[in-house]
């Protein structure tokens, strides 16, 4: 059962899916941690995904997959409403105590810094948008 809140994110995914915006970007609108459009409490994401509206919208997005194939980075194809872009690029502080234990981690796995600090939030966002 979807109520008009749902209504109101769906009808939105489907603009936007419309224009053919970047399906990076369009995953990151409906499914990125803090989004407007992913409810806020465990109870609510439930009631959400019982809704039926984010697996819509993951077929969506799967689709824009398909018909974008060579996108590769968030910003690149149709811009985000509001023209906002990002560089890819984002800069955080950790004590050192944390930077020690991933650099530690990322040498076991011959991974770079970056590349183990990507999977680990990667891993989060998914178990985050998905009950």
């Amino acid at each position: 059962m979807k109520n008009e809140k749902y209504e109101k994110i769906l009808k939105d995914a489907k603009e936007r899916f419309t224009e053919g915006m970047n399906h990076l970007d369009f995953h990151n609108r409906y499914f990125g941690i803090g989004t407007k459009f992913m409810p806020a409490t465990q109870e609510e994401r439930k009631e959400y995904f019982e809704s039926g509206v984010p697996q819509e919208i993951m077929r969506m997005r799967d689709e824009l997959m398909k018909q974008q194939p060579d996108v590769k980075e968030t910003g690149e194809g149709i811009p985000l409403p509001g023209g906002k872009k990002y560089s890819g690029t984002i800069y955080i502080r950790a004590p050192k105590s944390l930077h020690q234990a991933l650099a530690k981690e990322a040498d076991r796995e011959e991974v770079s810094l970056n590349q183990l600090c990507i999977t680990k939030l990667s891993v989060l966002l998914n178990k985050a948008v998905r009950p």
